[in-house]
């Protein structure tokens, strides 16, 4: 069984993932990833959630699988509709 590492960067931050954790296949460990995300967007919130992102690596093969904290995008895009929707409101 594979052991896939979860590494959580930053255009200036890295925080590697030593012990890793094992899975069957790429599909589960992308999943153990969003999952991821999702706890930790839950405990940080969502203000600087779009310049992170885990890189997933394995043992096995030298690939990496990004997974971006996507969830901020739609919440940018929303913030905007909402202020320009608040704007032209006022006028």
């Amino acid at each position: 069984m594979p052991r896939f590492y979860f590494h959580l960067m930053s255009k200036d931050s890295r925080i590697p993932d030593e012990r890793g954790k094992n899975f069957d296949t790429l599909n589960d460990a992308h999943e153990h990833g969003r999952k991821l995300i999702d706890k930790i967007l839950l405990h940080v919130g969502y203000d600087d959630a779009e310049e992170w992102k885990v890189i997933v690596s394995s043992d096995e093969d030298d690939t990496q699988l990004i997974i971006p904290f996507a969830v901020s995008y739609l919440l940018g895009a929303t913030r905007r509709a909402k202020t320009a929707d608040q704007a032209s409101s006022e006028f």
